[in-house]
């Protein structure tokens, strides 16, 4: 029994297409393709927080307002660990990745 996550109708076309293109492409051309953003927020939808921090740890984001976006949707998925009770095993790899923004973040200013 495979139980897809809840995702929101006007994201599954893009979700599904994103997929596809993810699948067949490497991360760098994905993400120029459907953007930092984008991308970000299918990561954290499937709990690919790790996905995330090697982006960043790798220098694969280096607009300091990209960063700062990711920041906030991290800041959002925390505020909702108490609806997603499955977003708390993730807690660790959530302050690493935390670290690894705010640590990227200071070394730009």
């Amino acid at each position: 029994n495979n139980i897809q996550p809840k995702r929101r109708v006007v994201d599954q076309n893009n979700y599904q297409d994103f997929q596809q293109y993810a699948d067949a492409n490497s991360i760098e051309k994905t993400i120029s393709v459907y953007g930092v953003e984008f991308y970000s927020r299918v990561c954290f939808r499937d709990y690919r927080f790790d996905l995330i921090q090697n982006i960043i740890d790798n220098g694969m984001v280096k607009r300091k307002g990209d960063l700062l976006k990711i920041k906030k949707m991290l800041q959002l998925q925390r505020q909702n660990s108490d609806q997603d009770l499955n977003l708390q095993n993730y807690a660790s790899a959530i302050n690493n990745l935390q670290k690894s923004i705010n640590a990227k973040l200071n070394n730009m200013e």
